[in-house]
């Protein structure tokens, strides 16, 4: 590949060829525009909030059906830009977009001498709704070939930009033309044409959701190195305990409980925040994930406290006739679980195992008050609050968690005090036989299956292998 990386080459090559006609073709991204316009353009949609929501889905989608980032990614992130917030986008389009003109233009590139008289093509794997308004204040006469997403759409990053740039091209444009970029992606044009320059100006403005809050943030990517934890742990577990132990199956309450579990977990994190940021300090090895330092502005006061106040009020509008008297309770709640937390953080570490379990049970019992709790509802709460306690007692005394099968012990907590309450004549057999019952024993085996058993295949080959070595067992005796 026959390309400069000189930039004193293309200083020289322009001020040679000021005067003449030659086709300049440009890149725009980071070449002709000394930055990213598709990542400052996602940086200006409002509400930030809902964006970094959004963006993150469709991050999860990306990965668990293996889309090409590199074709779809910026692409589909712009269509739901401009479609969703369509008044973000008219501000970019009629005010955003000239400052950033004029701010971020690279004027060593342009021929002051015939900038006027010549004429640009400029390409981009970007998108023309986010380019054009930026070009239409440069002062210049270009050619745009970029994608689309109004009217017309296309993507050419599906088939490239020599593809698209060929029928803009005349014979003898090849050896006389000059093209820079600032990318190897663009290492097909690169090679075809003769006098090509590849040249990094400055470093790119990154898609900045880093002081975004949004609830259970801070504990998906800074609390905890556990892979996917918000899906495994709090979604996939604690959520749905939630679900399960209150027989929760119509909409209106499902909705309002996942508006409760937000804020709740809008404060319950601010207790994990001050605990990386206060009380390790007074710990001899804190467990801590390293990228603290990427939270240390984080607004999860300001913003976590608007959340739990917004979400709390639609949760309980949507289940109480008497919506200020039941929202002043479960904001109590809240109040005494930050509490609770605070002290949590602020006592020895030694003792700590015994506030510990007061803060499941407002994980797990606080919502009974709004919804019915039957015994085996009960028991499914008061087995996760052992699950997550005594996980948490092996962690204090210097044992190793992750061989601890926390899913075999909350199932096995689960069915003993199931049939100690049977002896006890605290639940009848005939209340075993329901939809919520046979759910949640569905449940806590394909945890146990899934966690702490190796997997379905592992556990039906013990199964069948089970016969053969109880009969070993016995001609051994």
């Amino acid at each position: 590949m026959q390309y400069s990386e000189n930039p004193d080459e293309l200083k020289s090559f322009l001020e040679e060829h000021s005067g003449s006609a030659k086709k300049v073709i440009y890149d725009f991204d980071n070449t002709l525009f000394l930055d990213n316009s598709t990542n400052l353009y996602f940086n200006s949609i409002r509400p930030r909030w809902l964006v970094c929501l959004i963006f993150y889905f469709l991050n999860i989608v990306f990965d668990r059906f293996k889309i090409d980032r590199f074709i779809w990614e910026d692409y589909i992130k712009t269509v739901i830009g401009i479609y969703l917030f369509p008044l973000s986008y008219f501000r970019w389009k009629y005010r955003t977009a000239k400052y950033f003109a004029k701010e971020l233009l690279n004027e060593e590139l342009l021929l002051n001498e015939s900038k006027e008289s010549r004429k640009y093509i400029v390409i981009s794997f970007g998108h023309k709704e986010i380019i054009e308004p930026l070009l239409k204040h440069m002062g210049i006469d270009y050619e745009l070939i970029c994608s689309k997403v109004l009217f017309n759409p296309k993507n050419i990053r599906k088939r490239g930009k020599l593809y698209y740039i060929e029928p803009f091209l005349n014979e003898g444009d090849k050896e006389n033309c000059l093209f820079v970029t600032d990318s190897k992606d663009d290492s097909e044009l690169l090679e075809y044409f003769d006098n090509s320059f590849l040249l990094v100006w400055r470093r790119q403005t990154s898609v900045n959701f880093h002081n975004v809050y949004l609830p259970l943030k801070y504990t998906a990517r800074c609390k905890y190195n556990v892979k996917n934890i918000l899906w495994n742990q709090h979604i996939g577990e604690d959520f749905v305990v939630l679900i399960l132990a209150f027989g929760l199956y119509m909409p209106i309450d499902l909705i309002a409980i996942l508006m409760l579990f937000i804020s709740f977990f809008s404060v319950y994190e601010m207790g994990y925040y001050e605990n990386d940021f206060s009380a390790s300090k007074n710990e001899d090895n804190p467990s801590l994930s390293g990228k603290q330092k990427e939270f240390i502005n984080y607004p999860i006061y300001r913003a976590g406290i608007s959340w739990a106040l917004v979400t709390s009020f639609i949760g309980v509008y949507f289940l109480s006739d008497k919506v200020i008297q039941d929202y002043s309770l479960w904001l109590s709640i809240l109040c005494g679980l930050f509490l609770t937390f605070r002290i949590f953080n602020n006592i020895d570490v030694r003792h700590r195992i015994y506030l510990f379990p007061f803060l499941q049970i407002f994980k797990t019992f606080s919502y009974s008050l709004f919804f019915k709790l039957n015994p085996v509802g009960m028991i499914l709460l008061f087995s996760q609050v052992m699950r997550q306690t005594t996980n948490y007692i092996v962690y204090r005394s210097g044992g190793e968690v992750r061989k601890f099968k926390r899913q075999n012990h909350r199932m096995l907590i689960f069915v003993v005090l199931l049939l100690c309450s049977i002896i006890a004549s605290l639940i009848h057999v005939s209340d075993l036989f329901s939809v919520q019952f046979f759910i949640i024993m569905l449940w806590l085996l394909q945890r146990a299956i899934t966690r702490d058993i190796g997997g379905y295949n592992n556990f039906f080959q013990k199964i069948l292998l089970l016969p053969s070595m109880l009969l070993k067992k016995i001609q051994g005796r």
